[in-house]
């Protein structure tokens, strides 16, 4: 969402940020914004939010489960030094993973390794390497996944690809002698093997450490450049899908010693509008209009014709190097792996950004589609996301936390059955039928919600009562915050932005202030809710970090994702689906990722508890597998 932010004297100020990849926008402009979102001024206290499924406070200390078995700690050891061939096998261990018939016939037997498809991830020169990618949305297409536990298996790895997965004790065929003395044994008993989490929605090239304040000196960069890719791990984030994050940062990611895999997301936003604040500043601007003569039809198989009139009808100058066909060629050449654009006119009802003329946006899917790429559209608000749906993206990168346009009677219209206003339910029903990929980011208003009510002891009650989940895991910020950075937190000067966020919200008091952001995150979650019981899949994605918010920390915030997603009603086994599966397939990427399978990349995580029965299970995190090589958890901490 955004990052690097800093106070501007006008809403309609935008401030370009150091790395583009974000619309700086005022805390005035938030808090207009949240006031609209709410749907009132003042709140009263306590805010009556929508009953939500009670879930249980997550344990903060190490899961007191089975001890790590022996095999375990010598495999660590041996692993200080790479492994000969990258030969692993864990058994027993039971496995859970999303299964289909195509993966389980693929188990047995396998390919050897060296037959394998190149792995699709970014490389140092931010390329992917033998990336193919096939969206089109069959994430959506086949429904829930069913996710299935097998016990007592064995699962071969060579390579960094998992070579077979089979029933515990199964001969060895496909290895000679010397293959077989060089193996390294992962005793497994006791414990639960899934694949590695994916989040769909991170911000990997921030420009300083999380909550630190523009144009203000920063020392603990390097500290938390080197710990931020060891966070997701810790986390279990084993894949990370970068927003629009400047190539040389995500490269100077990917490049760690230890990382999750990355995909990023090449940008195309509009001249002067959401996303390039300084009009051409971004280097893959598009004008809002068609360059002078250049056709407006369509190929074959375009988006939508529907008019999509835009509120603010800005005109910046037209060049071809900027029409929609060559902006999408240089995304493609660049080796991303999906098209972001920026469908957003304003927070709240503000209006003074330029969109994306019909034309322009039509072009900009159709040439994605075209190059195979999935689009993911920022869009929060209903009216925007109305654009999204109407011109088919691929995924709306928020949740709908702004139910913008409807009337007093809009609201009062309520759906009995969905406890919403038939108009979110018709649209959340469009969005259904249309399969369109759904990132709820339901930690953004949760975070400005904690960060803004500080130590304020109302404020900390209301969250404790209405998000407590939030409350009790900041305590997991020494694992993966630096200390001196943990440090500076405590101090005023970090409390800048806090600050800075409370003043413009026009006299109230940081409990109401809190109570407003609550109710838009109820507004999110309400519609995570309906959807789910539409049976629609949903995906892992955290928007990290989506401010300069010091509780929303690569990695945790992930997991505070998860128990969101669990406090909105989704059941444990389809929010193990939302971080694994559906983000593969929402990506393109089924073939090597989102499942236990022969052939997928072996980015695997060893638990102590079963994540199936409950969503804090992930936290019981052992070991992380990275490539197939053994990391233990504890190594990853920052502290």
């Amino acid at each position: 969402m955004f990052n690097r932010v800093w106070r501007a004297p006008q809403c309609s100020s935008l401030v370009a940020t150091t790395n583009l990849q974000h619309c700086s926008w005022s805390a005035q402009c938030l808090s207009n914004a949240l006031h609209l979102l709410a749907g009132c001024v003042l709140c009263a206290l306590p805010v009556q939010l929508s009953a939500q499924p009670a879930v249980p406070e997550p344990a903060v200390t190490e899961p007191a489960a089975t001890q790590p078995a022996a095999g375990i700690t010598a495999a660590r050891s041996a692993l200080a030094q790479p492994m000969a061939d990258g030969l692993l096998l864990i058994e027993p261990v039971t496995v859970l993973s999303a299964d289909g018939a195509a993966d389980l016939a693929a188990d047995l037997p396998a390919e050897p390794a060296g037959k394998l498809a190149a792995n699709p991830v970014m490389t140092k020169d931010g390329h992917a390497n033998g990336h193919a990618n096939t969206h089109a949305n069959s994430h959506a297409k086949s429904g829930q996944p069913q996710i299935q536990t097998r016990a007592s298996q064995q699962v071969l790895i060579q390579n960094g690809r998992i070579l077979r997965v089979a029933p515990a004790g199964t001969d060895l065929p496909l290895l000679n002698a010397t293959e077989r003395q060089q193996l390294v044994r992962l005793d497994g008993k006791n414990y639960f093997l899934t694949l590695g989490l994916m989040d769909s929605h991170v911000h990997l090239a921030v420009g300083g450490a999380i909550g630190t304040q523009p144009g203000q000196p920063d020392p603990f960069y390097r500290r938390f450049a080197q710990q931020q890719p060891r966070s997701y791990l810790y986390f279990g984030i084993t894949q990370v899908v970068d927003l629009n994050g400047s190539i040389p940062g995500i490269q100077q990611f990917a490049a760690a010693p230890q990382a999750p895999d990355v995909f990023r997301c090449g940008a195309a936003p509009v001249a002067g509008g959401y996303g390039n604040p300084a009009a051409g500043a971004h280097p893959d601007y598009v004008d809002a209009q068609l360059p002078a003569g250049q056709s407006t039809s369509l190929p074959t198989g375009s988006a939508s014709r529907q008019s999509t009139k835009p509120k603010s009808n800005a005109l910046l100058p037209q060049t071809m190097a900027h029409a929609p066909q060559a902006v999408m060629a240089r995304i493609k050449a660049s080796g991303a792996h999906c098209l972001k654009l920026y469908i957003e006119n304003g927070f709240g009802d503000a209006s003074h950004l330029p969109l994306y003329s019909e034309q322009v946006l039509q072009q900009l899917v159709a040439a994605a589609r075209q190059a195979q790429l999935p689009v993911f559209a920022h869009a929060n608000a209903l009216d925007m996301q109305k654009i999204a749906l109407q011109h088919r993206v691929d995924a709306v990168a928020h949740g709908l936390w702004n139910w913008t346009g409807l009337t007093e009677r809009d609201k009062a219209n309520v759906d009995a059955a969905a406890g919403l206003p038939v108009a979110i339910v018709g649209h959340l029903k469009q969005l259904h039928q249309q399969h369109l990929g759904y990132q709820p980011t339901l930690g953004v208003m949760r975070h400005l919600a904690t960060v803004l009510a500080g130590d304020d002891p109302t404020a900390v009650q209301l969250l404790r009562q209405v998000q407590p989940t939030d409350v009790v895991t900041q305590s997991l910020l020494p694992r993966v915050v630096p200390a001196d950075l943990l440090h500076w937190y405590q101090t005023d000067a970090a409390a800048w932005f806090a600050q800075e966020l409370w003043q413009d919200f026009g006299g109230l008091s940081k409990a109401e202030s809190v109570g407003l952001l609550l109710r838009a995150s109820d507004q999110g979650a309400r519609a995570v809710r309906y959807l789910h019981q539409l049976g629609h899949p949903l995906v892992l994605a955290s928007d990290t970090p989506s401010a300069p918010l010091h509780s929303q920390q690569p990695g945790l915030a992930s997991y505070q994702e998860l128990l969101a997603l669990a406090a909105a009603g989704v059941p444990a086994a389809d929010v193990f689906a939302a971080a694994t599966i559906n983000n593969a397939r929402l990506l393109g990427i089924a073939g090597d990722y989102g499942s236990v399978h022969a052939g997928k990349v072996a980015n695997l995580l060893l638990l102590k508890n079963n994540p199936l029965l409950d969503v804090a299970a992930w936290h019981s995190l052992d070991t992380v597998i990275l490539r197939g090589q053994p990391i233990a958890r504890q190594s990853l901490q920052a502290n």
